[in-house]
C-alpha cells in the first residue's frame, strides 16, 4: 500500500512538467517570430507606403462577386482621378473680316481672292483665271450687244423712212392715175420702184442687225449662266473653305466625356488645308 502511494505521488509531481515540455516548443515558435519581426525602432521609422497605395485602396471595389476586368477598370479610374479633368480643345476666335461672309465678299469683289485668303492657292489661280476671264467675256458682250442694238434702230429707222417714201409713191400714183396724164404715171411709177427697192434694201439691212444681235444674245446668255455658276462656285467655295481654314480635329479627347475618362491609346486625328 506504500508503494502505491509513492508511485502516485510520483506520477503527480512529473505532470505539470511533461505539460510545460510539451508547451515549450510552442514558446519557442513564439521568439522566433518575435525574432523576424523588426524592433522597436521599425515601428517608430515605418517604411514610406506607395503613393497610389491609397488612392488605389480607396476606389477597391467591395463587392466580392467582381470580376477582375471590373477591378482592373477601377484601378485605371483611380488613376485618372489624380489627373484632373481635361478641357477641351478650342480654336481662337477669328478677326472680323476673317469670318466667311467676309472671304466669300472677297471672291465676289475681286475673282480668287478669297481663295488666296483661305491660302488655297491652286484654287485661287484657278478661279481667279475661269471667273475672271469670264467676266470680261460679259462685259465684251454687253458691249457689243449695245452697239448692235444701236445699229438696229438706225437701221430700222431707215425702214421707216423707205416705208414712207413707199406710201408717198403709191399715193402719187393714185393720183397720176386719176388725173389721166401718162407721163405722171410714168413718173410715180418709176418712183414707187425706187421707194419699193430701197425699202427692200433696209428691210434686209434690219432683218440682218437684227439676226446678228439675236445670235449674240443667245451667246451671251449661255455664257452668263456659265459665269453665274463659277460665280456661285467661287463664293461657296471660298465661305465652305473659311470654315474649315483652321480645321484641325483630333478625336484623343472627346468634350462630351466626363473629365475623368481615361483616354485609348490609339487616337485618330484629321486636317484640312489645301
Amino acid at each position: 500500500m506504500a508503494a502505491v502511494v509513492a508511485v502516485v505521488a510520483v506520477l503527480c509531481a512529473l505532470g505539470p512538467a511533461v505539460a510545460r515540455g510539451a508547451a515549450a516548443p510552442m514558446a519557442a515558435g513564439d521568439s522566433v517570430v518575435k525574432a523576424a519581426s523588426p524592433p522597436a525602432e521599425r515601428a517608430s521609422n515605418p517604411a514610406p507606403a506607395r503613393a497610389d497605395s491609397a488612392a488605389r485602396r480607396l476606389v477597391a471595389p467591395t463587392d466580392t462577386t467582381a470580376t477582375p476586368e471590373d477591378q482592373a477598370g477601377a484601378w485605371d479610374e483611380a488613376d485618372s482621378v489624380r489627373t484632373g479633368p481635361r478641357k477641351p480643345r478650342t480654336l481662337p476666335p477669328e478677326a472680323r473680316f476673317d469670318q466667311p461672309h467676309w472671304v466669300m465678299l472677297r471672291s465676289l469683289v475681286v475673282p480668287g481672292w478669297g481663295q488666296a485668303h483661305n491660302h488655297a492657292w491652286i484654287k485661287a489661280a484657278l478661279v481667279a483665271v475661269g471667273d475672271g476671264v469670264m467676266r470680261v467675256r460679259l462685259i465684251h458682250d454687253e458691249r457689243r450687244l449695245s452697239n448692235l442694238n444701236g445699229v438696229a434702230k438706225d437701221r430700222l429707222g431707215t425702214l421707216a423712212m423707205t416705208t414712207d417714201q413707199v406710201a408717198a409713191a403709191q399715193a402719187e400714183l393714185a393720183a397720176a392715175q386719176a388725173s389721166g396724164d401718162q407721163a405722171r404715171i410714168d413718173a410715180a411709177e418709176a418712183a414707187l420702184a425706187v421707194a419699193n427697192i430701197a425699202n427692200r434694201e433696209a428691210s434686209d439691212a434690219y432683218n440682218r442687225a437684227v439676226a446678228v444681235y439675236n445670235t449674240l444674245l443667245d451667246q451671251a446668255i449661255s455664257r452668263r449662266w456659265v459665269a453665274a455658276g463659277v460665280l456661285a462656285y467661287a463664293l461657296l467655295d471660298a465661305y465652305i473653305d473659311a470654315h474649315f481654314r483652321s480645321f484641325d480635329a483630333d478625336f484623343r479627347i472627346d468634350p462630351a466625356l466626363p473629365g475623368e475618362t481615361k483616354p485609348a491609346g490609339a487616337h485618330l486625328r484629321l486636317g484640312w488645308r489645301f
